[in-house]
């Protein structure tokens, strides 16, 4: 049996989540989305890069985008509302921490994020379980340097 988040977000909590990505450019274009299910998609995301992740960069930017999402919310909502959030998240947060290798080093953060601030958790490291095609990209990104 796999297990799954459960929560459960008011009318009124989805309005001001729709409020709060619709403000952002960047996020509007799922502002009208159900955010539960960008909640259980984050979850199902971790849960894949547990497994070993077998996607391409592209796709692991995607999942990654997820969580960006959702810092959006949090930063952009009553102290409450993004609360919990984290709280729902938790777990696949925690495990996702625990599944980076190579801390010291970062993906690119997302464009978006123009400021100066300290790099989200989910940018340092990439998954220790990567697939070839994954591996793959990170090789052509310059992630990993061949031993001579």
């Amino acid at each position: 049996v796999e297990e799954t988040l459960s929560f459960f977000l008011s009318k009124r909590e989805q309005d001001l989540i729709e409020v709060a990505l619709d403000g952002n450019p960047a996020f509007a274009d799922v502002a009208a989305e159900d955010f539960g299910a960008i909640l259980l998609d984050w979850n199902d995301f971790v849960g894949e890069c547990e497994s070993g992740f077998e996607g391409d960069l592209e796709d692991y930017r995607m999942g990654l985008h997820l969580r960006d999402i959702v810092d959006h919310v949090v930063s952009n909502s009553e102290p409450e509302l993004g609360q919990k959030i984290l709280d729902i998240i938790v777990e696949p947060d925690q495990k996702f921490r625990q599944i980076l290798t190579d801390c010291r080093k970062r993906l690119d953060p997302p464009p978006h994020k123009a400021t100066a601030e300290a790099t989200p958790f989910w940018y340092q490291g990439v998954v220790g379980k990567q697939g070839f095609t994954l591996r793959r990209d990170l090789i052509r990104q310059g992630w990993f340097r061949p031993h001579p």
